[in-house]
């Protein structure tokens, strides 16, 4: 993983060298083990900057930026190959394996398609005076850029990977007020005037820092000076894993009864769910080793962000199977004092955080289950001098998202991957520079609150009562229907969300159908809009949580991996029908992310199969730490 930046101005600008370091600074800690410039001189009397800060995990340490065997085309590369067709050796860089098959092939755009993993670039055109740019299509590294104007007057551009500045800044686009305001209020790219076409978008930047939206690559001609990017689509590439989401609806056939008990949903092995999950359990753990393999000899341990809650306990027990047993796995669990919940009859410790419990719940059943690993449980315990003294630098980091929400995610992630902590009662700190993170999982199996709210908007909706009825003695035992998942519309045409219908047309159109029943109208229209929602967060999750993300955890020189969005995976999970992944009508515990749910009942993690989703803002105890605190909301703006 690296810090990538590159800085387009004037030749002769008097803040050249002191923009250039700024640039650097934060870009420093991402990479600490390398840091080098390069600059190409451009015919309108500029200059390109280009810098590159490595953090060195695997083959042979390589200064970036690199470039061709005649010095003038360069690359910039902060990712990591994981699958695909153009996949290095594991002992290669694969920075300079990846420069390589570009110049071979004469073709970035064709050879970055066949790549698996995350990743943001840049790459240099010497001949064409031509700048590339881009991101993974989940957008699993940050890129943000802005222009501003120099101490001549002049225009400059500035790319990077994170940034510590978020003072205004003079405004140097010639838009109108109303058109930055427009762009601020884009659904996925706030601060950027994105303009969709066929195959692509263009991109024009503002004053304000944003995010290079992750939909494709991004070229801009430096001959010109409007600083317009021209943009070519992952998805008219064929790169996009999740697009064929199936949007198939349940019959009553297809859906487990709802008056089953909790221990006989569990264990009744005959249901859909049940049948799915040896194979959900197959594609995870690929993931998982995809991610842990690649890790050096020289590495002690593997670090994962731990709070002891169904996504953590199986990236933990899969990553036990493909990590030798002489590595440490360390489990990072961190607490927040919230003196705003602590109060002088509290018979818990300080620290005795919702998560904290459940990440000792979760730990002592991993030992239990895989005893010959030497798991460290390190606790990191954040008093409120030290979060509120460190809000100033995560809100630099965090820039361009502003939240409430942000905020308080950022700031349980900054503290947890710097962990500073404690395992079995003496002072410890991993140094790990890989960390597995659960971010995806959500998404894609219907974690959230409000997945349970779109599906409940309607109190007709029939769900599980709270006084559980007896187990019906007719088990559901249809078998889910695999022989053409990949046009999962072929099996039940009749019963699928028409995605270019608005939510409230396909609602409407559900009450004009007269044969069916209130109850089952209602249902059906709650599992359409819980559908839709899903789909929704995952074609957003770059720019709501992956860059973020990125910018906070590797300030510590660490490396985030997500195996929840292995592509694989991603398109395995995609073609699922909704009610193989989540089932709303069960009490939270049960019915949300009941596929992973059940992986770990199969695994035997039985005690954590049923803990609920928990948002990692409340579970640490970050969110509203201050007495007499009005409620904020998590989408308000931080002062």
């Amino acid at each position: 993983m690296c810090g990538i930046g590159i800085l387009i101005c004037g030749a002769n600008s008097p803040s050249v060298q002191s923009d250039t370091e700024l640039l650097l600074k934060p870009l420093r800690r991402r990479g600490p083990y390398a840091t080098h410039t390069d600059s190409r001189q451009l015919t309108n009397e500029r200059v390109v900057i280009f810098c590159g800060c490595v953090l060195h995990i695997r083959g042979q340490l390589t200064p970036q930026p690199v470039s061709d065997a005649n010095g003038k085309n360069l690359f910039l590369w902060n990712g990591e190959i994981f699958g695909g067709s153009c996949v290095p050796p594991q002992t290669e860089n694969d920075t300079q394996f990846l420069m390589d098959a570009i110049e071979r092939s004469g073709d970035l755009v064709g050879t970055l398609k066949h790549v698996e993993g995350p990743f943001s670039f840049v790459y240099w055109d010497d001949a064409k005076q031509k700048l590339w740019i881009g991101r993974d299509c989940f957008g699993r590294r940050s890129l943000i850029a802005r222009l501003c104007i120099d101490g001549r007057g002049k225009t400059t551009l500035q790319l990077t990977s994170v940034t510590d500045e978020i003072s205004p800044v003079e405004d140097a686009s010639e838009e109108s007020n109303t058109d930055i305001k427009k762009a601020r209020a884009h659904t996925y790219a706030p601060n950027v005037i994105q303009n969709s076409g066929t195959t692509g978008n263009t991109l024009k930047l503002t004053s304000e820092w944003s995010e290079i939206p992750a939909d494709g690559v991004y070229c801009l001609d430096t001959k010109k000076s409007d600083f317009l990017f021209e943009g070519t689509s992952w998805k008219s590439m064929g790169v996009a894993p999740a697009s064929d989401y199936n949007m198939t609806l349940p019959t009553a056939e297809d859906l487990i009864p709802v008056d089953t008990p909790h221990d006989q949903l569990m264990s009744n092995w005959n249901t859909q769910v049940a049948q799915e999950t040896p194979r959900f359990i197959e594609y995870m753990s690929e993931a998982v080793r995809r991610r842990v393999v690649s890790v050096p000899d020289d590495e002690p341990n593997i670090m994962i962000l731990f709070s002891g809650g169904v996504d953590s306990m199986l990236m933990a027990y899969l990553a036990d199977r493909h990590i030798p047993k002489s590595r440490f796995i360390d489990l990072v669990n961190v607490a927040f004092e919230n003196p705003r919940t602590n109060t002088v009859n509290n018979k818990k410790g300080l620290y005795d955080v919702p998560d904290r419990l459940t990440g000792r719940q979760g730990y002592q059943e991993l030992v239990a289950a895989c005893p010959d690993r030497n798991w460290q449980f390190v606790e990191v315990d954040v008093p409120i001098e030290t979060l509120e003294s460190s809000q100033p630098h995560i809100k630099g980091l965090l820039h361009p998202l502003q939240t409430v929400i942000d905020t308080s995610i950022g700031s349980a992630m900054w503290h947890a991957t710097k962990a500073n902590g404690r395992s079995k009662q003496q002072p410890y700190t991993p140094s790990s520079r890989v960390v597995l993170v659960g971010v995806g999982a959500d998404e894609q199996l219907g974690g959230y609150s409000r997945h349970r709210t779109r599906f409940e908007v309607d109190p007709a909706i029939q769900r599980i009562p709270k006084v559980q009825k007896p187990s019906s003695k007719n088990a559901m035992k249809r078998k889910l229907d695999n022989t053409d998942q990949s046009s999962p519309s072929a099996t039940n045409p009749s019963s699928t969300v028409d995605t270019d219908k608005s939510l409230e047309d396909i609602c409407q159109d559900e009450n004009k159908v007269q044969p069916k029943s209130r109850e089952t109208i209602s249902a059906s229209a709650g599992w359409q809009r819980m559908l839709l929602e899903m789909r929704m967060d995952v074609d957003r999750i770059w720019t709501r949580n992956l860059g973020r993300d990125d910018r906070i955890i590797s300030d510590h020189g660490r490396e985030a991996r997500f195996p929840f969005l292995d592509e694989q995976l991603v398109s395995y999970l995609a073609k699922l029908p909704i009610w193989i992944k989540t089932d709303p009508r069960f009490p939270r515990g049960q019915g949300e992310k009941i596929l992973l749910r059940m992986a770990l009942k199969q695994l035997g993690m039985d005690v954590s199969a049923t803990e609920p989703k928990r948002a990692i803002q409340f579970g640490t105890r970050v969110a509203r730490n201050k007495e007499g605190q009005r409620r904020e909301k998590g989408s308000d703006i931080i002062k």
